[in-house]
């Protein structure tokens, strides 16, 4: 396990396991970054915490820690192309996972479509659930919500508004 490109820093007083200091510590220096990695979307499962990542590679990688995000492995492509675009995920009390994003696998590449990919072993594997729009334009900056049942989704729509989705599952 290595300590890769970003600093962490744990802070758990939402279940009261850590006391939240009044200012997280400064990062310690630079981290080399090979990947271009920004933006991390985080869920957890029994074994551990994991993290897709926006990168400059034409993919998403992945990283996972097993000791609640002191270390992390090193990261690795995990197959869906990306633009260097940004992502969003969310786990169901089921444990599927949702993830919203840019399946287009070229570095600054065209921000359409924007899609709704679904993972049911842990982000091991991921299948295309459906698109949320094909037209030609920019549709960009995802985030996902899990409620009552449904996936809440909002991403920008050509940079001049939000466009909400509300899918039933």
């Amino acid at each position: 396990r290595i300590d890769p490109m970003f600093e962490t820093t744990v802070v758990q007083d939402i279940v009261g396991r850590v006391d939240l200091p009044h200012r997280l510590p400064e990062p310690a220096g630079e981290r080399p970054n090979p990947y271009g990695a920004i933006q991390p979307s985080l869920w957890e499962d029994e074994a551990g915490v994991h993290a897709l990542l926006r990168t400059s590679q034409g993919y998403l990688y992945r990283t996972d820690s097993e000791d609640l995000g002191r270390s992390w492995s090193q990261p690795a492509s995990s197959g869906i192309p990306n633009n260097n675009s940004g992502i969003d995920l969310v786990k169901a009390p089921d444990g599927t996972l949702y993830l919203a994003c840019n399946p287009v696998g070229e570095n600054w590449g065209a921000r359409s479509p924007i899609s709704l990919l679904i993972s049911k072993d842990g982000g091991a594997h991921w299948e295309h659930l459906t698109h949320l729009v094909t037209m030609p334009g920019e549709y960009s900056y995802p985030a996902v919500l899990w409620q009552d049942g449904c996936l809440l989704i909002t991403h920008t729509w050509q940079r001049k508004s939000i466009q909400f989705w509300k899918i039933r599952l």
